[in-house]
């Protein structure tokens, strides 16, 4: 006789698969670009993608510090029966995804003449990583906040959303990067890592009209608590500086 499984281990089965999903979308986000530069306009535009590469790492090293930590005191707080500390981080951790957002864009932008002329690169390279550079700096802007809802759209248990907005973040990312890079060349492919995050955000917020969501947003940042949640992420987000 078969044995049916518990409801716990179908649902802790479901989170894994969620988790393990995601982690194969990160990186073939980070593949992504460079397998579609590198095919179809050549080695001279995969050069000038890889002048901004660390960029990238950067955006997304700050987005995780922000995510994981936010989504680790919000779950402890939840074990605690605290719904309202836990809310207290939940607000925190958009908040501060959007000024980390809005403060990563401005950098991006003040920065980029500097930036791409420290590497002392070919007038071609330097014109490829320059296009690339036109819509980098908006990923720069919704990658903190878009990495802060997924993670904790998974936190809150809802795994379908979840999985939607990962199937649309790649989805939408390498097919608008392949039609638009045939159109506008390398500005097309961070272009479409721009229109995979928001399509992605799009799905995540249905989450919020959901009768299942306990995430509530509330007004509140504390250096405190802001500390805790960099203590408990900061190892995790570093991985990401060596990419």
């Amino acid at each position: 006789m078969k044995k049916s499984r518990s409801l716990c281990e179908k649902r802790f089965t479901s989170l894994v698969l969620t988790a393990s999903f995601a982690m194969a979308i990160e990186y073939l986000m980070l593949l992504s670009d460079s397998i579609i530069i590198g095919n179809m306009l050549g080695e001279a535009a995969l050069a000038g993608l890889n002048i901004v590469t660390p960029l990238f790492s950067i955006v997304v090293f700050v987005g995780t510090v922000i995510s994981v930590g936010t989504t680790v005191c919000y779950s402890f707080e939840m074990g605690k029966l605290d719904k309202d500390a836990a809310d207290r981080y939940f607000g925190q951790g958009i908040i501060t995804a959007v000024g980390a957002g809005i403060i990563l864009f401005m950098t991006v932008c003040l920065i980029k003449d500097v930036f791409l002329g420290y590497y002392n690169p070919s007038p071609e390279i330097y014109s490829y990583a320059e296009q690339y550079y036109r819509y980098f700096k908006f990923v720069a802007l919704v990658m903190p906040i878009y990495v802060t809802l997924v993670d904790t759209v998974y936190c809150d248990g809802d795994e379908l959303i979840c999985n939607l907005s990962y199937v649309l973040q790649v989805g939408g990312n390498i097919l608008s990067s392949v039609l638009l890079c045939r159109v506008i060349g390398i500005a097309g492919v961070s272009l479409g890592s721009v229109i995979g995050c928001v399509l992605s955000m799009s799905v995540l917020i249905i989450h919020f009209l959901r009768k299942c969501s306990s995430l509530r947003f509330v007004w509140f940042i504390s250096f405190k608590t802001l500390s805790d949640v960099i203590k408990f992420s900061i190892v995790d987000a570093g991985m990401y500086l060596f990419l």
